[in-house]
């Protein structure tokens, strides 16, 4: 397919130095064009953002006095009459792009070829004395997000004689309209040296307040979420990453708050861990086959985070103690237009103490007991990206499915067992332009263990269900969203929630976010969209 290549020309003031960042919106293509006039002559890049035509940089980079730019040629120009052959065949052919803005003025003739091409020794010296300094200087990063909601009610647990009875469920954001920083994380990662390299990412949030302004909501919590030294030169495509990070098990719990493609964790994965945040040692394999395919495996203390956020869940099941974790996922091609990505994840906590067992996690355990716990995720991923204009318009499926195996859980009519829960979510988008994404996301998930709501007329034990009959508690939720992005450093979601909580009344949430990111941001290949 043939590229469309979009040119442009600027003036450049020699006697300014720094940069200037210009954005079009055209009908085909998103480009951006970096005007350096530091430099004794002007350099005009035009790079092409979607690169799926397989043009070289090269291919973009265009003499600004080539006829039909509306600019005054020189003797002096490449493309001049004076020129040799061998310059004026380097010329682009082809008819003027129809989104040209053409300007009035001149540019400094000779324009280099590449934009790191400097003219003379002197600017070489410059440029190699930038590069070697800049290796010292780690990149920055700043992520803020508010976010603002409408809650219908705070949800509770039914009546009864149990501890549990009236016990609040559901997310700590505040009933009625409430505001809060949900977000705001710092990040900092350079090369330690040829071997390693190292990051920081140090996350604070704010609990939500609303028009009450109770004493429990608007406090701020500023925190560590990772800090970790990684290998980048190890022999047969093997790394090794220790300290505090989020582990590479399953797929939005490897996420930070911000990164997610709606605003809240799925209910889902907020009941077992929120994240994959562990401190620990974690290796890794990339093996060398045709198609993508990564194994990691690690150890860890801990694993998960007890939410203190606005839209962290009351209870969850984290585990404390000594964490093994493994995963597989692999990725493969369809064709030019479909993709299919799959990860299966593990994790077993032998001995796992319970954290705060009477305040967190629904366990007829005390805190100092030790249980076994096992984990299994399976995580599934199916993209449309056609190529060409996949910017434009694309579509994608993605979910988890999870099994949560432990002991020292109680049972619908109150027994002390061993048992599982079953959990998952699955959520559709479809990118109908550049900057709007609509989607809707459905999550269900079964409660570890039941809560104690009402005694068993038969057993004497505290069962969870209203008449003690033997029913699993389980939680569904329903999220139609909307995402809009001003720009890749910008973007507005707009998502409802509608929770459906067996023993407990339902509930309706509105949540609105706000989020931008400033300076270095990097994601890596299986956390895309």
């Amino acid at each position: 397919m043939m590229g469309i290549v979009i040119m442009m020309t600027i003036l450049v003031l020699p006697n300014i130095v720094g940069a200037q960042y210009l954005d079009l919106d055209s009908s085909d293509f998103r480009h951006r064009f970096d005007f350096l006039s530091s430099y004794p002559k002007g350099y005009l890049q035009v790079a092409q953002i979607d690169q799926s035509h397989g043009k070289s940089l090269d291919d973009l980079f265009v003499d600004a006095t080539a006829p039909g730019m509306g600019l005054p040629t020189s003797a002096t120009s490449p493309n001049s009459a004076s020129n040799s052959k061998e310059q004026d065949s380097t010329r682009v052919e082809g008819p003027e792009p129809k989104d040209l803005i053409k300007r009035i003025g001149g540019m400094p003739m000779d324009v280099p070829p590449l934009l790191d091409d400097p003219v003379d020794p002197r600017e070489k010296a410059i440029l190699k004395r930038q590069r070697v300094l800049n290796r010292f200087n780690p990149a920055m990063g700043l992520v803020i997000e508010p976010v603002y909601g409408y809650t219908q009610r705070r949800q509770r647990f039914v009546n009864g004689d149990g501890k549990d009875a009236r016990r609040e469920v559901g997310t700590r954001l505040p009933a009625n309209s409430s505001a809060a920083l949900r977000t705001i994380e710092l990040f900092a990662s350079a090369d330690v040296d040829t071997f390693a390299r190292a990051y920081m990412i140090a996350s604070g949030h704010s609990e939500a307040i609303n028009r009450s302004g109770t004493e429990e909501f608007g406090s701020a919590v500023f925190e560590i979420e990772e800090a970790a030294i990684q290998t980048t030169s190890l022999p047969f495509s093997l790394s090794v990453r220790g300290g505090r990070f989020f582990a590479d098990w399953g797929y939005l719990g490897r996420r930070h708050a911000h990164d997610l493609p709606q605003i809240d964790v799925p209910p889902s994965i907020q009941q077992l861990f929120l994240n994959n945040r562990t401190d620990g040692i974690e290796v890794s394999w990339l093996a060398p086959t045709p198609f993508y395919f990564h194994l990691a495996a690690g150890w860890g203390f801990n694993f998960g985070q007890l939410g203190e956020g606005p839209l962290t869940p009351f209870q969850q099941q984290v585990a404390q103690g000594d964490v093994l974790f493994g995963a597989a996922r692999t990725y493969f091609d369809l064709d030019d237009d479909h993709n299919i990505e799959l990860g299966f994840s593990g994790l077993y906590t032998p001995n796992s103490n319970v954290p705060e067992a009477e305040e967190t996690a629904l366990l007829t355990v005390d805190s100092n007991d030790d249980i076994d716990r096992y984990v299994l995720n399976l995580d599934f991923h199916y993209r449309w990206y056609p190529l060409g204009r996949g910017l434009r318009q694309s579509f994608s499926l993605h979910g988890e499915i999870l099994y949560d195996w432990g002991q020292g859980r109680r049972d619908e009519l109150g027994r002390t067992v061993s048992q599982g829960a079953w959990g998952g979510y699955t959520y559709l988008e479809y990118r109908i332009s550049k900057r709007w994404r609509p989607g809707f996301r459905f999550d269900y998930h079964q409660l570890p263990s039941e809560p104690a709501l009402v005694t068993n007329p038969f057993t004497g034990l505290v069962g969870s269900t209203a008449n003690s009959k033997g029913e699993r508690t389980d939680v569904r939720t329903y999220s139609p969203y909307i995402t809009f992005y001003p720009s890749e450093f910008q973007r507005f979601l707009l998502q409802y929630n509608h929770s459906s909580w067996g023993n407990a009344s339902n509930n309706n949430q509105v949540v609105f976010q706000w989020e931008v990111v400033i300076g270095s941001h990097q994601h890596g290949f299986t956390e895309r969209d």
